[in-house]
């Protein structure tokens, strides 16, 4: 991962074909590297980390909804995080979700 890369390009890049929802690419891939991830959020990338990429199988067990959600979610608090806003209370509630 590189500073300059963000979660929406990198699945565009690994997406295997459009049956799979870019959301759902997304989603698998923060859940199969969690620590590539800071603040338990899919926007913030950890620089320098390298990403596995999930089956087709792994793609497809995520639900296309549940996917959307995880990643509204993320946008939202992602905005809040540029804003100086965010808890760590925050954070740890939707991580519970």
């Amino acid at each position: 991962i590189k500073d300059t890369d963000t979660l929406w390009r990198i699945a565009m890049k690994v997406r295997p074909n459009k049956s799979i929802s870019i959301y759902q690419v997304m989603h698998a891939l923060y859940e199969k590297n969690p620590q590539s991830f800071l603040d338990k959020n899919m926007n913030h990338l950890r620089t320098g980390s390298y990403l596995k990429i999930p089956s087709i199988r792994e793609f497809h067990s995520i639900e296309p909804e549940l996917a959307k959600k995880k990643s509204d979610q993320d946008d939202s608090l992602w905005e809040k995080k540029k804003q100086g806003k965010l808890t760590t209370n925050e954070i740890d509630l939707v991580a519970k979700k």
